[in-house]
């Protein structure tokens, strides 16, 4: 299952993005790779998902030129948490429009 959360960080005024899944989970070793473009964790043959690796490559570098910052939390087994925050100053409301 995929949980989405969105809100504001009391203290900071950033919007905070939350994706919780309930997947396979990220060993630790992996968990910075995974950020890296055409990097799976899985790269045998005979792997059980599909994909190219630039999916999570491109959402921190877009993050990055937008001054936004990703991370994820995970545990092998126990499914992963990617964190997604905007800081207040590049949040863009109906006045800045």
């Amino acid at each position: 299952s995929v949980r989405l959360r969105v809100g504001r960080d009391a203290g900071t005024g950033d919007v905070v993005m939350r994706m919780t899944d309930t997947g396979i989970g990220i060993a630790d070793e992996d968990k910075e790779r995974i950020f890296e473009r055409f990097v799976q964790v899985d790269s045998t043959s005979t792997r059980k998902y599909n994909g190219s690796g630039l999916g999570l490559a491109l959402v921190r570098e877009y993050a990055d030129v937008q001054g936004f910052a990703v991370s994820v939390d995970s545990e092998l087994g126990q499914g992963s948490t990617f964190t997604i925050t905007v800081p207040e100053e590049a949040i863009v409301g109906e006045d800045d429009v």
